[in-house]
């Protein structure tokens, strides 16, 4: 990858700031506060911008993009153009005046032209990971790009997190979600298992239900004979019931009538309670305003204002629709075979569309002289040569001529014939093209014009109509309001238009209620009489003292449900008996048929039940590789631990000897890193040096970037390096700088140290005036 060109436009303190960059080593040198730092978070925040998910390792301000913008401005604009195996890519990001994400679009740049591959912010950085060959952007800023302050970040961290975070870039997620994969598998393995138990559960009682089912059949067969025996015991107590319960229903007539009397007082006292909850209900509906009336008011506004909302939900998707075609009709436009056909013509393809059709008219005008003048040619020759000489003499001057000279005549104005015969076919084909080419490029034009015309139609009647739509949502946001504030109970996530209909149709329920409640309260009170009531009561007691037999019962309906279901039960199985030995054949069919029916279902069942121990086999697997093999903690994440553990201490002191240090690491299997010397024995990170800290950092992302991306990487770049380290450190970090360039392919540093200046091979210069970020180069 190699960094190429950025445009800067209202971000932090820049206004307007272009910068080239080239291979080698750039140096971007200014004071402090001068805007060098903002041009390194410019490139970071247009290759690797995700929205809301933005981190500190990218941009100064985390995942609020809100102090990106210029203080003033009112958006901002990045254009990154970077280059990728020999391709040459545009990444565009434009923001509002609150860091908000407007357009953002990557393009390959072919030529003069573009070819769009993503739109949106999430889409565009996957895309710019996919070309870089890491889907993780943490992976460069943990390695190749270093913003300032975090160049020895991963060497200043606990061993633990050291780890955690080298281990998550390479990707224990995969490990976690396939270990959790295996426990999901697994447990529905063991819920298999459970159903099963409980069909062994359910077989048993199956057999169970299937003995009993045998030996009921066996007892029907005996039940038969003792049924005949109770025909004439049962009529006896039949006729002494009767004479029972006409006493009964007399008791129980009179007994309903009474308890109508009551139902009749209740239901008074309860309307009047249920009328006055109702009034409450409607009371606090009006105290905000939404009484019958004002809720149609609403509702007619909504359904005014709902035709807009509809409108421009219409109107935004046609405007997309025109900008599209916009952009489509241009590209036809300027397509690759026009441009051939121009190019092919001597016109200039880069010329304004009115200028190419002013050109192909002139162009045209004087190929149809120029045919005209050589079809005039043509017919002369041709004449010229079917005339033929008289003897000797010439045919035109009449002199005196040889054979020879009259052959060659003849046979010069066959030749000129043939050529002009071949250019009248070119002529005619450059004609032909260029206007078959005025005509691709006018119908493009006047479809192009259409559309403009159409789309400012479009965003005309999009401003007027958005007016009345708000209207609409002003009322929702109303209607919910006064909603909450009387507690209503219902869900406010309706749509507005069902929430104003539920609202009106409780208004009109409760009214109708009122009503209804109203009619039934003068029907009860109309059934109330109390000296009837009292009458009735009376009379109760004088059946009860001539009826000994009733005073031992206090459920008067009970007694008589009682005995009609005697007499009834009697009178039943006076009529059963006769027909009995049918229904007990009829019952020994139906157990004849649940025993084939339980006979099939244990055979169902075991053929389940055989595969037990194949599932539980596999579930010993799965917990296998759930416990032991898979997960951050299993074996597979052990042996790459390890791995990853000599890997880098590997590439990392293959870099320090490059860089000609005295020092070599030992990266410890929790990640804790030693550091190993010939004279000193092994020491800690912290007795290093600021410089020699600075050193071991760049050769740890280096080898940590190799690791990662499996290649050693084409740039590096650094945000002030050299940041709490002396003289005589710097110019050695310099030269470590230096040394790194020499082997990739670009690396940018910033800093405010002017001693970088000999060893650059290219030299930004920023400073602050007046507030705005100045470049010189």
């Amino acid at each position: 990858m190699i960094i190429k060109r950025i445009y800067m436009e209202n971000l932090f303190s820049h206004r307007k700031t272009e910068i080239s960059f080239d291979r080698g080593l750039t140096a971007i040198v200014g004071p402090n506060g001068a805007g060098k730092s903002s041009i390194i978070e410019a490139i970071f925040l247009a290759l690797f911008d995700s929205g809301s998910q933005m981190s500190h390792e990218i941009l100064r301000t985390g995942r609020s993009k809100r102090g990106i913008v210029r203080i003033g401005a009112n958006g901002a604009l990045i254009i990154l153009e970077f280059e990728v195996g020999g391709k040459l890519y545009r990444v565009r990001r434009e923001y509002d005046a609150d860091g908000g994400s407007l357009l953002h679009t990557l393009s390959e740049v072919i030529g003069d032209s573009e070819r769009v591959l993503a739109r949106g912010v999430s889409d565009v950085t996957k895309y710019i990971s996919k070309i870089l060959g890491a889907e993780d952007p943490r992976i460069f800023t943990s390695t190749i790009f270093s913003r300032q302050d975090m160049l020895s970040q991963i060497l200043e961290m606990p061993p633990s997190e050291r780890k955690s975070k080298i281990l998550s870039l390479l990707g224990l997620k995969d490990l976690e979600e396939a270990r959790d994969l295996a426990r999901e598998t697994a447990n529905k393995a063991e819920r298999i298992l459970g159903e099963l138990s409980s069909y062994e559960a359910n077989l048993k009682r199956l057999r169970e239900a299937l003995v009993k089912d045998r030996e009921e059949r066996q007892r029907l067969a005996s039940v038969l004979e003792a049924e005949v025996r109770k025909v004439s015991e049962l009529e006896t107590r039949r006729d002494e019931i009767a004479s029972r319960l006409g006493v009964l229903e007399r008791i129980l007539e009179i007994s309903r009538e009474i308890e109508t009397l009551e139902r009749a007082e209740r239901d008074v006292k309860d309307l009047e309670n249920e009328i006055r909850e109702v009034d409450t209900r409607l009371g606090l509906l009006k105290s905000v305003g939404l009484d019958l009336e004002a809720v149609r008011k609403l509702s007619t506004a909504y359904r005014s204002s709902y035709e807009c909302i509809k409108r421009e939900e219409q109107l935004r998707k046609k405007i997309k629709f025109y900008e599209e075609s916009i952009d489509r009709i241009r590209l036809e436009i300027y397509s690759e075979s026009i441009r051939r056909d121009l190019e092919d013509l001597g016109i200039d393809p880069g010329l304004h569309p009115d200028g190419i059709l002013a050109k192909l008219e002139g162009l045209i005008d004087v190929m149809a002289r120029r045919l005209g003048e050589i079809r005039g040619l043509l017919d002369m020759y041709r004449k010229l040569y079917e005339i033929k000489p008289e003897g000797n003499k010439c045919p035109f001057c009449g002199r005196d001529l040889d054979l020879d000279t009259l052959s060659h005549i003849s046979e010069k104005h066959k030749l000129e014939i043939d050529r002009l015969e071949d250019e009248e076919k070119r002529v005619r084909s450059s004609i032909e093209k260029a206007k078959a080419a005025r005509s691709r490029i006018e119908t493009g034009l006047r479809e192009l014009k259409n559309h403009l015309e159409k789309l400012e139609e479009s965003l005309r009647e999009l401003e007027e109509v958005e007016k009345c739509a708000n209207n609409g949502r002003e009322i929702c946001v109303s209607l919910a309001n006064k909603l909450r504030n009387i507690g209503y109970q219902r869900s406010l996530d309706a749509e507005c238009q069902e929430l104003l209909e539920g609202i009106e149709g409780e208004v009109r329920r409760l009214i109708e209620r009122r009503e209804v409640l109203e009619k039934r309260l003068r029907d009860a009170r109309s059934l109330y009489d109390s000296s009837k009531l009292d009458s009735l009561r009376r009379e109760i007691e004088e059946i009860i003292k001539s009826n000994q037999w009733l005073r031992e019962n206090t459920s008067y309906s009970a007694l008589k449900a009682s005995l009609e279901r005697e007499r009834d039960k009697i009178q039943g199985e006076i009529e059963a008996l006769r027909t009995r030995i049918g229904v007990i054949r009829g019952n020994i069919e139906m157990l004849d048929k649940s025993i084939r029916e339980r006979e099939q279902e244990i055979a169902s069942i075991e053929e389940k039940i055989r595969k037990k121990p194949s599932i539980e086999n596999a579930l010993k697997i799965l917990r296998v590789l759930e416990k032991k093999i898979l997960g951050g903690e299993g074996l597979i994440a052990q042996m790459l631990t390890q791995m990853v553990i000599k890997a880098l201490e590997e590439e990392v002191n293959r870099s320090l000897e490059t860089f000609s240090r005295e020092f070599t690491v030992e990266i410890e299997s929790d990640f804790n890193i030693n550091i190993k010397t010939g004279s000193r024995g092994t020491l800690s990170i912290n007795s290093l040096s600021g410089g020699e800290r600075t050193m071991l950092a760049i050769a740890f992302r280096i080898a940590l970037a190799k690791i990662l991306l499996g290649r050693l990487p084409s740039i590096m770049i650094l945000d002030e390096p050299t940041q709490n380290l002396d003289v005589e450190n710097k110019s050695r970090l310099f030269d470590m700088i230096k040394e790194i360039a020499g082997s990739l392919d670009q690396v940018i540093v910033v800093t405010h140290d002017e001693e970088i200046i000999e060893k650059a091979d290219k030299i930004i210069r920023v400073a602050i005036e007046n507030g705005v970020s100045r470049v010189y180069t």
